[in-house]
């Protein structure tokens, strides 16, 4: 289990990597869970925590009033300047300062004037933030790790939210739009819907739900999860009206998953029952191994992702690898789900 992020901090990790599309979530948690991190001598923040963006520039970042609150006013000289960051994290920026760069990872390849120097500049602040207690958080959705600072960057594990979160977006949108709260009871459905979305896109399907049907309604709302998990070019959420009955043979299969099915029961899980974790299924074309996924799917009452091994390849070095972890993180969102791999 990777460490906590505060973890890292603390232990003066110099450079951090977090892989999010959601930029303004990953930097409310972070900058919350810093902010709690009180000095002993008087019980103020132990950090200072300042966001750098192209164009906003070195932006001090707070937690106000629960919030998350990111200054006006910039340091003199840091817009449009991405080099001026490391300079300013150098030369100015007091000890115990954690500075998160948005979207700086252009900035650290052959296709930017200066990338190189970059590169070469932060491999020597290394060992300086280490004394000094300063950090680096790189925050990007599709950043690769420089060879040069692969020994020196942490990657930090950011997940999609989970049903907690999820409620905590459904009730805003309920808040802001003036619809009923569903009944406890429709609420499980909906967020099982949404798991694996972002806030974003879970506040948007939402949204759309109440517009086009009048209610939150699991199966838009699944939809529209199908679309976006399509755009990732590796997943595909598959609907489908197939079902145990309409496999003939197989015997055996369907006997296991009769017995199966009831793992996934509120009270299989008091019970503590493991839910079913995976089989292999080998014949020649037609025999129905893609037919029982698709059964299976239905049996169970889980969705049903496809993955095509050919869309993990990738012609640069780490981009297989990439895709493979961006599946992963998606089908483990979703879950409990069935991940068909063909």
């Amino acid at each position: 289990m990777p460490a906590d992020f505060v973890n890292y901090i603390r232990s003066s990790n110099p450079l951090l990597l977090v892989r999010t599309y959601e930029e303004f979530r990953a930097l409310n948690r972070f900058i919350t869970q810093l902010s709690q991190v009180k000095k002993k001598s008087d019980k103020t923040p132990a950090y200072q925590t300042y966001v750098w963006s192209l164009h906003g520039g070195i932006r001090l970042a707070e937690i106000v009033d629960g919030k998350l609150r990111i200054g006006n006013t910039a340091i003199e000289g840091t817009e449009k300047n991405p080099p001026a960051a490391l300079t300013w994290m150098e030369k100015t920026a007091p000890d115990n300062t954690v500075l998160f760069l948005r979207d700086y990872h252009p900035y650290m390849t052959e296709k930017y004037e200066k990338g190189q120097s970059i590169i070469a500049k932060i491999r020597d602040l290394v060992r300086t933030f280490n004394a000094q207690n300063k950090a680096l958080v790189f925050i990007s959705p599709a950043m690769q790790i420089p060879s040069d600072l692969e020994k020196d960057i942490t990657p930090v594990e950011f997940k999609l939210p989970d049903k907690a979160e999820l409620l905590t977006v459904l009730k805003g949108v309920c808040l802001a739009t003036g619809a009923r709260m569903p009944k406890e009871a429709e609420v499980d459905a909906i967020l099982d819907a949404a798991l694996g979305m972002t806030s974003v896109e879970a506040e948007n399907a939402f949204s759309l739900s109440l517009v086009e049907a009048k209610k939150f309604d699991p199966a838009l709302i699944r939809r529209e999860k199908a679309v976006i998990v399509k755009k990732s070019g590796i997943l595909e959420v598959i609907e489908t009206l197939e079902s145990l009955d309409t496999i003939g043979g197989l015997e055996n299969a369907k006997a296991w998953a009769l017995i199966k099915k009831e793992c996934f029961t509120p009270e299989a899980r008091a019970f503590g029952a493991s839910s079913p974790k995976g089989i292999l299924l080998m014949g020649i074309p037609g025999c129905g191994k893609s037919l029982l996924a698709k059964a299976l799917s239905t049996a169970f009452g889980r969705p049903l992702l496809r993955l095509d091994f050919s869309s993990i390849m990738d012609k640069w070095v780490g981009g297989s690898e990439g895709k493979m972890k961006l599946c992963l993180d998606t089908a483990e969102a979703v879950s409990p789900s069935i991940l068909w791999i063909w």
